[in-house]
């Protein structure tokens, strides 16, 4: 697969038309990255790891998430008493913008528009090395993420009609060792080869078409 996307400035004027339109920067964000930012940022805990976990591991399979996200914390503290602080913390947060509850083993975070599902469910140290398979690194991989994750929302719901969701995105962001925006974005594209065919697309051809949509 060539690298189509090197240097090219239309990646930026894509993103910058996104980002102009507030509905369509809402509507394109990651909700990946809004938590993990709230975890690091507004919590007051020090969070050690971030990372995707399934309903088995969160202990909540009856839940219908989009997306489920675990952390843990140095040192290892009581469970009840950290869904207590993000109950709390998440209210003050995200104000009006979402719905918070509190589960038994998770804090519910329910986007209100566009709508989305994330569980946040808090571990010991031991527990999450046991789930996780890949530990990716929020800090060092946020912006160009939160960037690629835009700017294939946006390619998807437009060329395909949502044949591929958002949630899907930011999972297949979630896999990625990625330091660019252009490998981001090509690296998530790639992901969905098979679904890229079945539309009658190769995943260079799905990729130039992104950038034909600014000449």
């Amino acid at each position: 697969m060539v690298n189509i996307f090197i240097n090219d400035p239309r990646l930026k004027k894509i993103l910058k038309m996104i980002e102009m339109n507030k509905n369509l920067n809402q509507l394109y964000s990651s909700k990946w990255h809004t938590v993990a930012n709230f975890l690091y940022n507004n919590t007051g805990l020090t969070i050690t790891k971030v990372g995707q976990l399934g309903s088995i591991g969160k202990g909540t399979a009856h839940r219908s998430s989009d997306l489920d996200i675990g952390f843990c914390t140095s040192p290892n503290m009581n469970k009840n008493k950290i869904r207590d602080t993000l109950y709390e913390k998440a209210r003050d947060c995200f104000g009006s913008k979402v719905d918070i509850n509190r589960g038994k083993n998770a804090i519910h975070i329910d986007f209100k528009s566009p709508k989305g599902y994330i569980d946040l469910v808090y571990l010991t140290q031991s527990e999450f090395n046991q789930e996780y398979k890949e530990v990716k690194s929020y800090k060092q991989r946020s912006p160009h993420q939160q960037d690629a994750i835009k700017i294939a929302k946006y390619a998807f719901d437009v060329f395909l009609k949502g044949v591929i969701r958002g949630d899907e995105v930011e999972k297949a962001c979630n896999t990625l060792n990625c330091s660019q925006l252009n490998s981001c974005l090509q690296g998530i594209i790639n992901y969905f080869t098979g679904r890229l065919r079945d539309k009658g697309y190769t995943v260079d051809r799905f990729l130039r078409r992104i950038l034909n949509e600014l000449k």
